[in-house]
């Protein structure tokens, strides 16, 4: 990997849903969690929360939560609590921008700093991503 290069993971999906209801499905704790994984989110930046899903963690800040166009989110795996490493080495962003699309909403989600992980854990985000945003909603 070249010094420097920044790895973007992208995905879009198009729903029939209005922002409005899309937003509720990234921003709710409850909502959220049913796709996602359990979490105490809350929509207010600054905000810190965690996703928690068999002992595994990820430290989260939202960066920026402007309903219902744009939302951010720091993410930072807790380290290992077998081995007390860090499971990667850098701070990640997580960001979904929300776009109408006639009555429905096109999402972006991009997640960046990947290069802070290794091409399987990489190529496991992606697919993972895309697997959760089709089943979302």
């Amino acid at each position: 990997m070249g010094a420097g290069k920044t790895i973007t993971i992208r995905h879009e999906v198009t729903y029939t849903h209005p922002r409005e209801h899309v937003w509720v499905a990234i921003t709710d704790p409850y909502a959220l969690a049913e796709w996602f994984e359990p979490n105490d989110h809350q929509p207010v930046v600054g905000h810190r929360f965690q996703f928690v899903v068999d002992g595994a963690a990820k430290d989260c800040e939202v960066l920026e939560a402007e309903p219902p166009r744009r939302l951010s989110w720091s993410w930072q795996y807790v380290p290992n609590p077998k081995t007390g490493k860090p499971r990667q080495s850098g701070p990640m962003k997580i960001s979904w921008t929300l776009v109408p699309e006639g009555q429905g909403t096109r999402l972006i989600l991009e997640h960046s700093g990947a290069e802070h992980v290794g091409w399987l854990h990489r190529t496991l985000m992606r697919i993972g991503w895309k697997y959760m945003m089709k089943k979302f909603i």
